[in-house]
């Protein structure tokens, strides 16, 4: 596959999504396998969204997990960032919604999962030069439009690169994001997980910009080249020292350890690009995208080949990914990202009859099965609760408990034995 053929193909699927009509009603998605957990707060599911025969994956959020206002500002922050900027290489919202305490969100299924999960099951001690460049180049684009717009990431980490059974990467965890059109102030937060974080994130006194994020792609870079990141198993506090008094760890015979071949001059010459001290003297996104270790950058089709195939991932999904996941009752224990079993909470999903609907763009008309209005800011979020709790809805235990399976034996078989045949060509679209 070009390219050429490549760019058109995913900027045809992402259209041809946004040109569906979503519904708010959980009803219309059958659930068919976990993906796993995606960041500190959600889980991914491979679903069925019934009305359009077109498969999505439901990201899920309980809102009930804390009461804080700062949560529930982080998960508007990632809607509202998700669906205002758009780009080949983030992953899009098409719709998101909340039904009893539960808030989905449709996105693209990327099923291969993420990449820090791939390094762990199947890639302990990292991927090859090529990879990782080609890999680079897609989250280094996915940074160059967000630096563009004036926001600083905060959280690149190979936990937040996602792949695709066609050798799609999309980027993710626009939950702290900081939008410096904000003003100054608005760069002080302390945001990010130490081991990625910049040594001027740790100055509270010193204000920062898109260069942290540079420095969090040399240490992804050698996370994805190594398995593992310099900093590794260290507690938060050494790494801050570390950070704020010493060089960075790069020692090539000890990151090296078990690969094969040696990594070259210019993989190590980007690195220490990255991790300057200074941030004045690290390159921009775009230079990176110059920079000469990124011209062994391949397309889509040598990620289906180099990890895909390579490490049978679309039979491990198929086999291991199995199950009969059920919609999690809102309070119940946190799952496993690590597992592909069913769900731990044995209960069938109660089918909601109030939703609140959360448009991706504007002008697109309620869904018949969303009772109430759209959500637009964090206050009418916030009040979601009010809705469960009037007399007559199933949360209260009034009227008629319609509670239904959204799993489909037949879905599921129907999707894993066509998965071997569409996972080069993207499924469905």
């Amino acid at each position: 596959m070009s390219s050429t053929s490549w760019r058109v193909s995913r900027a045809d699927r992402d259209a041809k999504y946004r040109s569906i009509a979503f519904t708010a009603d959980i009803r219309d998605y059958e659930l068919i396998t976990s993906i796993g957990g995606v960041d500190d707060m959600s889980f991914m599911y491979l679903s069925l969204f019934k009305p359009a025969s077109i498969y999505v994956a439901l990201k899920y959020t309980d809102l009930s997990i804390s009461p804080d206002i700062e949560f529930v500002e982080e998960l508007m922050t990632v809607i509202n960032n998700t669906m205002k900027y758009r780009h080949p290489s983030l992953l899009p919202y098409f719709h998101s919604f909340v039904e009893n305490e539960r808030l989905w969100s449709v996105t693209l299924p990327m099923k291969a999962g993420s990449l820090r999960s791939i390094l762990d099951e199947q890639f302990p001690l990292g991927f090859s030069e090529t990879t990782v460049a080609t890999i680079l180049k897609y989250l280094l684009r996915a940074l160059c439009y967000l630096h563009n717009q004036g926001l600083i990431h905060n959280d690149v980490r190979a936990d937040n690169i996602l792949l695709d059974f066609n050798g799609d990467v999309r980027v993710v965890g626009l939950h702290q994001v900081t939008n410096l059109a904000e003003g100054r102030a608005a760069a002080f937060d302390y945001v990010g997980n130490p081991e990625w974080m910049a040594p001027e994130l740790f100055e509270q006194q010193v204000s920062f910009d898109h260069r942290s994020d540079i420095y969090s792609v040399g240490i992804t870079a050698m996370e994805l080249a190594f398995g593992k990141t310099p900093y590794r198993d260290w507690p938060p506090l050494k790494i801050l020292v570390a950070k704020l008094k010493y060089a960075p760890p790069i020692s090539e015979q000890e990151l090296a350890k078990g690969k094969k071949k040696p990594f070259s001059k210019q993989f190590y010459g980007m690195i220490r690009a990255c991790l300057e001290r200074d941030p004045a003297r690290r390159p921009s996104a775009a230079d990176l995208l110059k920079h000469p270790f990124l011209r062994r950058a391949k397309g889509a089709s040598f990620l289906v080949d180099r990890i895909i195939k390579s490490s049978n991932l679309v039979r491990k999904h198929a086999t291991a990914r199995s199950g009969s996941p059920t919609i999690p009752k809102p309070g119940s224990p946190a799952l496993s990202s690590t597992s592909g079993s069913a769900l731990s909470d044995s209960g069938s999903p109660s089918a909601m009859s109030s939703s609140t609907a959360l448009h991706a763009g504007s002008g697109r008309p309620l869904s018949p099965h969303a009772h109430g209005s759209a959500v637009s800011s964090i206050s009418e979020l916030s009040v979601v609760g009010d809705l469960q709790s009037r007399p007559g809805s199933a949360a209260s235990g009034g009227g008629h408990d319609r509670r239904q399976s959204v799993v489909s034996q037949t879905s599921r078989k129907s999707y894993l034995s066509a998965t071997d045949d569409e996972a080069v060509e993207g499924g469905r679209w």
